[in-house]
This record gives C-alpha cells, sequence and structure tokens, in this order.
C-alpha cells in the first residue's frame, strides 16, 4: 500500500510538473498534450564512447517565483544513470528486464556527426528529456513548499523553464563496460564536462518533412500514453496489458526508424541551418 501511495503521488507530481511554468509558455497550437521532441546531440569521439552521467539530485528550487522560469538543482553525491529513487528502481528493473540494453550503446549515429537517443534509453540519459524524479522526494512527501519540485527536466520546453546549473560528467568506461544500469559512481570518477550541443526538434515537424503514415501523437492517444517520454506511462500500459504494450514497442520502434531516416534527409538538406 506505501508503494502505491507513493508512485500514486510520484505521478500527481508528474503531471503537476508539466502543467506548471511560466505566464507564456511554449504554444502547443490547441493541442491539449504538448508536442513530442526528440533532442540532437552533436557528437565527439569521446562522448559517442565513454559513458555520460550526471550527478544525484536531490531537490530542485524554483529560483524565480514570479514567472517559475529558472529552476536550480541541488546535487547529492554520487554519478548515475538514473536518479536511485524507489519509483526509478522500480522502473529500471522494469526496462531492464524488457530490453537488452547492457553492452549497447544509447545513440544512434546520423549524418554530419548528430545523433538521437534511443527512445528504450530515454531513463537513463538526461539529455533526452524525460522526467525524474527527486532522491529527497520522500523527505518532502508531507512538506509544503511552494517553491520545490518533485520532478525534473533538463528539456526547457517541457519544464516551461531553463535549469541554472546543469553538471554532467563522463566516466573512463564504455558503454558495453556497464553491468548495472543503476550503479552509483563517485563524483571522483568521472571527469566534468561542458553540456553538448543539442537541438530539440518537435516530432511534429519532423513528421511534416517526411512521409508519415502514423505520429508519436496517434500511438500516444492510442496506448493512453500522458507523454511519450515518461517511463511510468509504459510501465502502467504494461501492468494492464501486455499485448498492448508490445504491439506499441513496435510501433514507437518503427516510428523511430521513420524519424532517423527523415532527420538524415533533413540534416543533407541544411534543415537545421536555417
Amino acid at each position: 500500500m506505501k508503494t502505491k501511495i507513493y508512485l500514486l503521488l510520484v505521478s500527481v507530481s508528474i503531471l503537476t510538473f508539466v502543467s506548471c511554468g511560466n505566464s507564456n509558455p511554449p504554444s502547443t497550437g490547441g493541442d491539449e498534450m504538448p508536442a513530442e521532441q526528440l533532442v540532437l546531440i552533436k557528437m565527439t569521439p569521446e562522448l559517442q564512447e565513454h559513458v555520460f552521467v550526471s550527478p544525484i539530485v536531490d531537490s530542485v528550487i524554483i529560483t524565480d517565483i514570479n514567472s517559475y522560469y529558472c529552476y536550480k538543482l541541488f546535487y547529492g553525491d554520487g554519478l548515475v544513470l538514473c536518479n536511485p529513487t524507489k519509483a526509478d528502481s522500480i522502473y529500471s528493473d522494469f526496462i531492464q528486464s524488457q530490453f537488452q540494453l547492457l553492452g549497447t550503446s544509447p545513440y544512434i549515429l546520423l549524418e554530419d556527426g548528430y545523433a538521437i537517443i534511443d527512445w528504450k534509453w530515454r531513463h537513463f540519459h538526461p539529455l533526452f528529456g524525460a522526467f525524474r524524479g527527486i532522491v529527497g522526494l520522500e523527505a518532502h512527501l508531507w512538506e509544503y513548499r511552494y517553491d520545490y519540485k518533485t520532478a525534473y527536466t533538463t528539456n526547457a520546453y517541457y519544464a516551461n523553464g531553463a535549469l541554472e546549473n546543469e553538471e554532467y560528467y563522463l566516466l573512463p568506461i564504455h558503454w558495453n563496460e556497464i553491468t548495472d544500469l543503476k550503479h552509483i559512481w563517485g563524483i571522483e570518477e568521472g571527469r566534468k564536462i561542458e553540456k553538448p550541443e543539442i537541438h530539440y526538434i518537435n516530432c511534429t515537424k519532423i513528421e511534416e518533412f517526411g512521409d508519415f503514415t502514423t505520429s508519436i501523437r496517434n500511438i500516444r492517444i492510442k496506448n493512453r500514453f500522458v507523454i511519450y517520454d515518461s517511463v511510468m506511462a509504459e510501465y502502467s500500459l504494461y501492468s494492464q496489458d501486455k499485448e498492448m504494450y508490445n504491439n506499441c514497442v513496435k510501433e514507437i520502434d518503427q516510428l523511430q526508424s521513420m524519424y532517423v531516416e527523415t532527420l538524415n534527409q533533413m540534416i543533407k538538406n541544411k534543415y537545421f541551418d536555417k
């Protein structure tokens, strides 16, 4: 029962975090659901080769109460692929049981040195922009703080605001050397780096450029996903209907392959230079 209550609170917190923001949030063109986005990363040899992590996040504070625009992260001691919360542990075990991620890379390489993050890795790569729970959440469950957030994302579009102090590290190990996606490394084991060059693009823009017979929005509605990058939604679907979940995975895999093909054409046509 305690676990169910906790997951419910996390669910409410994440939905609240999506809906709250500054007085002028990004327009969704009348769509009740926010537009899905992919992140394009400008790759370097070391970024492609070495494991990319972020520090454990203990809490997130809104630093500009009037505009809800700026967020500050408070870090704990340790480097991780995902925050070690109870909910994240459940989702991590779920993902590892469904997909053979160990020994693989999260990146799908594109033309001109770009890459996207495979959607199956979205829980384990901070630049994907998926929502992450806060390690200190349990300590604040019953403490009302108008400036305190229970989840965060590195995608400013979803957060309706920017993070003031993002930190990222590279580990001296390769992706195929990871034995546990929930492992915690010491801060001293990583080398702090600047945030890579990234570009977020709405999936609708990709679909408009290519010849698509379906869309991530249609898949999301059909499978009752609140947001595409939410592992919580995926876990919920699996728990309710495994056959529907397996079909959904196939659909997203096929759609991602189409995205890759179309993105390569967009890059060749200098779309992002414009």
